[in-house]
């Protein structure tokens, strides 16, 4: 299954840390930067998160979607690395996957201040939703959309597709399929070896397709629909930014989801959905009433 998942075009900007000026970045694009994990890497070992994360209890998902419903669980992290430890890299049925969140742009200062992010993306927008990951082999993320976000990987290696459509009404629709076709248990690495070679053949989709690697930060632009797949046990962390002006009008997806007009559509290229502080409108879910969103961010993980 991973010789699968490994075999695909690569396409996506590389850039080092100290040479991505105002000039060379255009936030409308995803690209990987080096040169901004290495003291972090130094850091993160799994002493000084047990040390930093206590004996919080994390959310784990068992299955890829990025809604809160049945397949969740949380368990403290210490309990998770252990379980991670005796599965020794084997892939699992049921891979589960931890994140520990935070709200607030002081939050997760200190993690921050382990990563020299560039100056251009800094300047993006205010931290405002943070979370520390940790996922075996296999684990991800289904197809989900939200303001900028960097990924940062300490450990592991990470397969990402991000793209969207043409213009509102494609991206809507892309959306809408993925939420359609994966529904309660679906894992990511089905979307991956079923939908994501199909939408390089699509003309009104544009695609980016990448492996991120350990050390390297995925700066992932706001709107922009993406899924990722641990192809290893991965350790990482990742924050999304809210602009200080959302200048950006959502489109509707379905009943109560919305999605970001992408860089190709008409009228303003950013910054993302427009996000009252650090609460996010998502889908209506079963137990809300009619008409009640669901608060928090929930139904899509960050870029995780």
């Amino acid at each position: 299954m991973d010789g699968q998942l490994d075999d695909f075009p690569v396409r996506v900007r590389v850039v080092d840390a100290d040479r991505l000026d105002r000039d060379s970045f255009d936030p409308a694009v995803p690209l990987i930067v080096h040169g901004v994990l290495d003291r972090a890497r130094a850091k993160w070992t799994d002493d000084w998160l047990l040390d930093r994360f206590g004996d919080d209890r994390c959310q784990v998902s068992l299955d890829s979607r990025t809604a809160r419903r049945a397949h969740e669980t949380q368990v403290p992290l210490a309990r998770f690395l252990e379980s991670m430890k005796k599965a020794d890299g084997a892939a699992d049925d049921v891979p589960a996957y931890l994140f520990h969140s935070s709200v607030g742009s002081d939050a997760a200062e200190d993690l921050l201040d382990d990563l020299d992010i560039p100056q251009p993306i800094v300047e993006l927008g205010v931290p405002s939703l943070h979370r520390f990951f940790v996922g075996p082999v296999f684990s991800g993320t289904l197809p989900h959309f939200h303001t900028h976000a960097v990924n940062a990987l300490s450990r592991g290696r990470k397969r990402w597709a991000i793209y969207e459509g043409k213009n509102a009404r494609v991206t809507a629709a892309l959306m809408r399929r993925s939420l359609r076709d994966f529904g309660s248990g679906s894992q990511a690495y089905d979307w991956f070896q079923s939908e994501c070679a199909t939408l390089r053949h699509r003309p009104m989709v544009r695609l980016w397709e990448f492996v991120q690697e350990a050390g390297d930060l995925v700066y992932i632009p706001g709107g922009l629909i993406h899924a990722v797949v641990n192809l290893a046990p991965v350790v990482g962390f990742t924050v999304e930014f809210e602009p200080e002006e959302a200048a950006l009008e959502p489109i509707a997806v379905g009943a109560g989801q919305r999605a970001a007009r992408g860089p190709w559509s008409a009228g303003p290229r950013l910054p993302g959905p427009r996000l009252p502080g650090p609460r996010f409108p998502g889908p209506r879910l079963p137990g809300l009433r009619p008409g009640v969103r669901n608060p928090r961010a929930s139904w899509y993980r960050g870029g995780i």
